[in-house]
């Protein structure tokens, strides 16, 4: 019941949507896509989040932002990343589950988030062979472990007037949790960093 709580509690912290078609969308901690780094600092600092030292800096993109911390009792990392104009456009929380949570975690999680935001705009739980078939069964950490197996959602809402902004929950192949938030400008923004970077961009 507490955890229910807890989870409750956190949708309100991690995910809450613009309350107008021209305003930025609103993302973990409260703040919204456009923001600047120093303005996405404080608000990290506030949720008990510290900047995350060890993190690489990329020299090509040096506004981005690394924090760590504990969000519903599991660690956790949050990357903020910025266009050159210093507006916040994506973030990405990752939460540090052991490997036999992850899937009670994801489901959880996922279901708030449903009854929250409604209906995903894409919902995806497949097992490839061997595992396919239900002989996934009690094996499915292994499955996603080596790629076979494929576990995410993704919801649609609005930023900058446009209903281009995605937001998208998913296990991955390290069987830790990712809450990825894309902007309406996202995909601009990426277009940048694949121009500097190359095929291995964001």
């Amino acid at each position: 019941m507490k955890r229910q709580y807890l989870f409750s509690i956190a949708i309100v912290l991690l995910v809450c949507a613009s309350a107008s078609a021209q305003d930025r969308a609103s993302v973990f901690g409260n703040v919204r896509f456009g923001d600047s780094p120093e303005r996405v600092a404080t608000a990290m600092s506030a949720a008990g989040l510290a900047p995350y030292l060890p993190a690489k800096i990329d020299m090509r993109f040096p506004l981005d932002q690394t924090f760590t911390g504990m969000l519903l009792g599991e660690r956790a990392l949050v990357m903020a990343l910025y266009s050159d104009s210093r507006a916040l456009e994506k973030m990405i929380v990752t939460f540090l589950t052991d490997d036999e949570k992850a899937l009670p975690f994801y489901k959880q999680f996922k279901n708030e988030l449903t009854g929250r935001f409604g209906a995903t705009a894409a919902d995806v739980e497949r097992y490839d062979f061997p595992y396919d078939d239900g002989s996934h069964v009690g094996r499915e950490q292994t499955a996603i472990r080596t790629g076979r197996g494929h576990v995410g959602a993704t919801w649609e809402w609005q930023d900058a007037g446009d209903k281009n902004a995605l937001m998208s929950l998913s296990v991955e192949k390290s069987l830790t949790i990712y809450l990825t938030y894309e902007s309406a400008k996202w995909a601009t923004e990426a277009g940048r960093r694949a121009a500097l970077s190359g095929p291995a961009s964001q």
